[in-house]
């Protein structure tokens, strides 16, 4: 698959600050990168995402980041509703010698090659709110243009990472045994994405990372804020959706993400998500069976593009 490059400079306007906040939805999104870092909160629905060949169910109420250079992809999703925060590390100013020494900015703008723990966070109600409210102003704030918008815009970028650091230090690096789970949930998300073509049951997986289902079950919804079992059929119907936009049939699809039962599975995916499989596979059909273009869709979202 082709390799899409975006730049800052497509978004904004000559002579404005690197920043922009896009409030989107779409489908799936080919392979690209870009020169700029992108912070993505998703706000409504689930698909998966692909950094480097290392796929992440993303789910309501997640936040992740992506660095320039990064190859990443959306894949299986129907009309997910999110928001992406572009810039460069130019429009921190001063401020960007201070998140450097911030856990999960530091990681940020590292060089490392892979971001194991700040690329995916899932968000209480708390952090949701907080996160969603800054972001809607960056994008009002750049869509009405007052006096003083250009500082205050930077302003909020800067609180914005600052609360994401908070965040990340929260969710991955408690002190004491605040969240000892953690280690429990991330190998058996690994674990799930190696055996959902089976006939897999949550017994199963809380057995592979040796606690009880009861205390898994309890953990992993502290976690990803939702129970293991749903966990595992989102992923399951995400990993469908792909196959059938790949152009496999609906039998071919159900079996490979562990249904033995095709109506069982047709009806599963109808219940999620309001269509059958064979409707939801015309619907890629007629939308040529490709996955949209990143540049063309961002290109969309705002009318400052030269």
């Amino acid at each position: 698959m082709a390799n899409n490059h975006m730049e800052m400079r497509s978004f904004v306007r000559p002579g404005t600050p690197p920043i922009a906040v896009l409030p989107t939805e779409h489908r799936a999104i080919s392979t690209h990168d870009h020169d700029f870092y992108e912070i993505v909160y998703i706000v409504e629905g689930f698909c998966l995402h692909d950094v480097g060949g290392r796929s992440t169910l993303l789910m309501a109420g997640d936040v992740f980041a992506i660095r320039p250079g990064d190859q990443h992809r959306y894949m299986g999703n129907q009309d997910v509703k999110l928001y992406n925060c572009i810039f460069l590390a130019d429009a921190l100013g001063d401020a960007y010698e201070g998140l450097l020494k911030l856990p999960g900015t530091d990681i940020l703008f590292s060089k490392e090659t892979q971001l194991p723990h700040w690329q995916h966070a899932h968000l209480d109600l708390v952090e949701r709110r907080s996160v969603a409210g800054l972001l809607r102003e960056m994008r009002d704030e750049r869509a009405h243009a007052q006096p003083g918008w250009e500082l205050r815009i930077k302003a909020q970028l800067v609180c914005l990472l600052v609360d994401i650091s908070r965040i990340f230090s929260r969710h991955y690096q408690a002190e004491g045994d605040k969240r000892p789970y953690l280690g429990y949930v991330t190998q058996a998300l690994q674990y799930i994405d190696t055996h959902y073509t089976g006939d897999l049951s949550i017994r199963d997986v809380a057995e592979s990372v040796g606690v009880s289902s009861d205390y898994f079950s309890r953990q992993f919804k502290q976690v990803t804020g939702i129970v293991p079992v749903e966990y595992l059929r989102r992923y399951r119907f995400a990993r469908a959706m792909e196959l059938l936009q790949a152009g496999q049939s609906v039998s071919e699809v159900a079996l490979a993400v562990g249904f033995r039962n095709l109506c069982h599975f047709s009806r599963e995916f109808k219940a999620q998500l309001g269509l059958t499989p064979s409707q939801y596979k015309k619907s890629c059909m007629d939308l040529s069976g490709e996955e949209q273009e990143p540049g063309k869709e961002y290109e969309r979202l705002t009318g400052e593009a030269d």
